[in-house]
C-alpha cells in the first residue's frame, strides 16, 4: 500500500517533534501490526497514549511543548486532510482522555484549543467555556 502525502507529512512532523516515540511500545506495536497504517492511526494509537503518560508523569515535560507545538502547526496547515489528522485523530480523543477536561487549556495552543472547543460543543455536549457536560 502506498503512503498518501498526508500520512508522509504528518509522520515526518511527528518524528521531528518527538523522535523518541519510535522507541515506545505503543508506536512499535501500531507500526508492526499495521505496516502501512495512516498517520492518523499513529497519532491516536501511539502519540495520544504517549502524551497522556507524559502528562501523568511530568506535566511540565518539555517534550509536551514540542508535541503541542507540532499539533498547532498541523492544525494550521492549508491542507484539509492534514488538519484532520490533528483535529480528529489527536485533539478529539485527547478531549476524552485528559482529566479534568479543562486541562486541555494547559496544553493546546490557540488554534488547537479553538478546534477542541468546537469538538466539545458539537460532538461531546460539553460547554467549552466551563468544560462541564451540558446534558
Amino acid at each position: 500500500m502506498k503512503k498518501e502525502p498526508v500520512d508522509l507529512f504528518c509522520h515526518e512532523e511527528l518524528l521531528k517533534a518527538v523522535p523518541e516515540i519510535i522507541q515506545t511500545k505503543e508506536y512499535q506495536e501500531v507500526v508492526d501490526y499495521f505496516k502501512d497504517c495512516s498517520a492518523g492511526f499513529i497519532y491516536e494509537s501511539a502519540l495520544l497514549p504517549y502524551v497522556i503518560k507524559l502528562i501523568q508523569e511530568n506535566p511540565k515535560d518539555k517534550k509536551l511543548d514540542n508535541i503541542f507545538d507540532m499539533i498547532e502547526r498541523i492544525i494550521k496547515h492549508d491542507d484539509f486532510d492534514i488538519r484532520c489528522v490533528a483535529k480528529v485523530e489527536f485533539i478529539e480523543p485527547f478531549l476524552l482522555e485528559i482529566k479534568p477536561t479543562k486541562d486541555v487549556e494547559k496544553y493546546l495552543r490557540p488554534k488547537s484549543l479553538a478546534a477542541a472547543r468546537e469538538l466539545a460543543r458539537k460532538w461531546f455536549k460539553i460547554d467549552p467555556d466551563t468544560w462541564e457536560a451540558t446534558d
